[in-house]
C-alpha cells in the first residue's frame, strides 16, 4: 500500500484550483465535524487534496480522528489493480476490499466506527462501479445505524448535459446498473449520494461537504485541478468524457482500446477494415470528431483481442462541450454493423446499453436520430427527479 505514496509524489499538482474539493474544504475547516471521532474510510488513492496529500495521511499525522478502517472499491487503494482486490493494511490500518469476497461493507465491521467518510473521484457514467459503491455504503450504514459524510468531487464530463437511456427495473439492481441512471447522468459524487438516500430510499443520516467554485458547465479542465486516474484505463480527463458516453460499446467483440496507449480513444478487432471504417464515420461524425485508420495490437491480457493485431480507428475529438459521446458511440455502433458482418454485441449490451434491442434495431436500419429522440425522453424524466438533489 505503501505504493500510494509514490504514486502521489509522481503526479503534477496546480499551483492553485479554481474548484475546493470537499476535502479540501473540510481541510480548511480543521476537520472540524471529525473532532475526536472514530471514522472508517470508504477511499481509494484519489481521495487527495489540492497539494496532493492523501486524506488517511492527513487524518492520521495531523491527529484529526481516529481511523479504525479503510474500505476501498474497484481497482483497490492504489487505483492500479484491474481485478478482484485483496484485503490488506496501510499504516497499520486494515483495509477491506469491496471488489472482492464481497461489494458491501459489512455492518459488523462498521460496528467500532462512530461515522463513515467516503471520498473518491467519480466519472460520470451510470455503468461505472463507483457510485454503487457509494450506495452500498449508504446502506450498510443505515442497517449499522453510523452517519456517512460525503466528500464532493466535480464530475469531469460537467453537470449540464445528460444523455442515453435511464434502464427499465429489469436491467437494474446490478452493480454496473444500479439505479434507473441515463447513460451519462451529469451529477457529483455528493448529489448522487442525495438522489440515492432518498428518492431511492436509502434511508441513512448523510450529510455531503459541498465544493467551492464549481459550476455545472464546468469539465475537467475548466477546474485546474490536477487529474488522478481513477482507474487505469481512465488516464486522462478526456478517455473519462469519452467513456461516460460510450463506454458501452466495449460490450461488444471489438476492443476499445484497453491495452494501447490511448484507451476509449481507439477502436478496432482483428476483423475490422480500419481504412473501411474511417471512410464510413467520416461520412457521419459530428464536427470536431474525426478518424483516421489504424492498427494496434492490446497488450492487456484481461481485454479483449489480447496478443491479437487489430484494425481499426482512432478518434481525434475537438471541444468536448460541442460533442454528445452517446450520439457517437450510436453512429460507430449502427456503422460497425454496416461494414463488419462478423461485429456482435455480447450478451452484456443491453444491460450497459440500458435499453433492450437497441444494437438489433440498429443493425435492421433504425436511425440514430430516432433512438437519440427516445434517449432523451428518458433524460428529460430523469432531470426533473435530479432537480431536488442538485448542489450547484
Amino acid at each position: 500500500m505503501r505504493t500510494l505514496l509514490v504514486l502521489l509524489l509522481l503526479l503534477p499538482f496546480a499551483a492553485a484550483a479554481a474548484v475546493q474539493t470537499g476535502l479540501d474544504v473540510l481541510e480548511a475547516r480543521g476537520f472540524d465535524i471529525l473532532a475526536g471521532k472514530r471514522v472508517a474510510l470508504v477511499v481509494n488513492h484519489t481521495a487527495r487534496d489540492a497539494a496532493g496529500k492523501h486524506i488517511i495521511d492527513l487524518l492520521l499525522d495531523g491527529k484529526k480522528a481516529t481511523v479504525v478502517r479503510i474500505f476501498t472499491p474497484e481497482h483497490g487503494l492504489t487505483g492500479l489493480a484491474d481485478e478482484a482486490v485483496a484485503d490488506g493494511a496501510y499504516r497499520d490500518i486494515p483495509v477491506t476490499s469491496l471488489y472482492g469476497k464481497e461489494k458491501k461493507p459489512r455492518p459488523e465491521l462498521l460496528a467500532d466506527c462512530d461515522l463513515i467518510l467516503f471520498d473518491m473521484q467519480d466519472v460520470g457514467a451510470r455503468y461505472y462501479t463507483y457510485p454503487a459503491t457509494l450506495a452500498y455504503t449508504l446502506e450498510s450504514a443505515k442497517t449499522a445505524g453510523k452517519k456517512v459524510i460525503v466528500l464532493d468531487r466535480p464530475n469531469p464530463t460537467g453537470g449540464d448535459i445528460v444523455s442515453g437511456f435511464a434502464p427499465p427495473i429489469e436491467l437494474t439492481g446490478k452493480f454496473t446498473s444500479l439505479y434507473p441512471l441515463p447513460t451519462r447522468h451529469g451529477m457529483t459524487i455528493g448529489e448522487l449520494a442525495r438522489l440515492f438516500n432518498d428518492h431511492f430510499g436509502l434511508g441513512a443520516t448523510l450529510e455531503v461537504v459541498a465544493m467551492t467554485g464549481w459550476t455545472r458547465a464546468m469539465l475537467w479542465n475548466d477546474t485546474g485541478l490536477p487529474w488522478v486516474p481513477p482507474s487505469p484505463n481512465l488516464r486522462n480527463p478526456d478517455a473519462a468524457f469519452i467513456y461516460a458516453g460510450m463506454g458501452w460499446i466495449e460490450t461488444t467483440n471489438i476492443s476499445v482500446g484497453r491495452g494501447t496507449e490511448a484507451p476509449f480513444f481507439i477502436y478496432g478487432a482483428p476483423f475490422i477494415d480500419g481504412t473501411k471504417l474511417a471512410a464510413a464515420l467520416k461520412k457521419q461524425l459530428p464536427a470536431g470528431v474525426t478518424a483516421a485508420p489504424t492498427k494496434f495490437t492490446p497488450t492487456d491480457k484481461l481485454h479483449r483481442h489480447f496478443g491479437k493485431e487489430c484494425g481499426g480507428v482512432r478518434l481525434t475529438v475537438g471541444d468536448l462541450k460541442k460533442i454528445d459521446t452517446f450520439r457517437l458511440g450510436l453512429i460507430v455502433l449502427k456503422t460497425l454493423f454496416a461494414i463488419a458482418p462478423e461485429f456482435d454485441p455480447t450478451t452484456d449490451f443491453a444491460l450497459s446499453m440500458g435499453k433492450a434491442g437497441i444494437d438489433q434495431r440498429l443493425k435492421k436500419g433504425a436511425s440514430v436520430k430516432t433512438i437519440l429522440a427516445e434517449a432523451n425522453a428518458d433524460c428529460e424524466k430523469f432531470k426533473e427527479i435530479r432537480k431536488k438533489y442538485l448542489l450547484y
